[in-house]
């Protein structure tokens, strides 16, 4: 079985460093080449994601600046089929957005890996995915790092005064001070992909 996260752990770790204006700042507005307007938190990743898209389905999808409950069903159906096309087994996003596959058919690894990166492209995985998730666990779009930083202090996995700047030095290398290797693994996914613990997934 193969574990693939919603994008490469660097990705991730930019992705997760948004930062949400304060109550004093205008709400973040940008307009894409044709005039589509995005509003609020997550703005500016909608935006840069619409104006990269390649597809037709991808920008219908991004356009409204959401991805609902139905376009992510949509997406994801075409995900597995184009998967299963491939002889790779897909059976549906599991927590924050992380996907597990299996080798059918005499697939080898290498090519399960060249088949999630064609069809994660082919079908709009990325950038969808991320956007339908990520809002979901950081509404405000939230510093990543602070997030994360504090979410491992909650769970103890890290001395009481672990910053954000702590996390940016450890991510890149995963040299993370875990005061436990195991809890420190569990509370590294969770806190990646929940850190503000609304998803309500352990």
């Amino acid at each position: 079985m193969i574990q693939r996260l919603i994008a490469p752990f660097a990705v991730l770790v930019l992705l997760l460093a948004g930062c949400a204006a304060s109550d004093a700042e205008p709400v973040p507005s940008f307009t894409a080449a044709d005039g589509v307007v995005f509003s609020g938190p997550w703005a500016k990743e909608f935006s840069d994601a619409y104006r990269e898209a390649k597809s037709s389905f991808v920008k219908r999808v991004l356009k409204d600046g959401k991805v609902s409950d139905g376009e992510f069903a949509e997406m994801e159906e075409q995900f597995r089929s184009c998967l299963a096309d491939a002889s790779v087994g897909f059976d549906g996003f599991g927590f924050g957005g992380t996907v597990e596959t299996k080798n059918l058919g005499g697939v080898s690894t290498e090519g399960n890996f060249a088949a999630l990166e064609r069809c994660s492209d082919e079908t709009g995985e990325y950038p969808i995915s991320p956007l339908y998730y990520q809002p979901k666990s950081n509404p405000q779009n939230l510093d990543g790092p602070t997030i994360t930083a504090e979410c491992f202090v909650k769970r103890k996995v890290v001395p009481p005064g672990y910053s954000a700047k702590d996390y940016e030095r450890d991510a890149p290398g995963s040299t993370f001070p875990f005061t436990d290797e195991k809890a420190g693994a569990e509370a590294l996914e969770i806190c990646t992909y929940d850190p503000l613990g609304l998803l309500g997934e352990e």
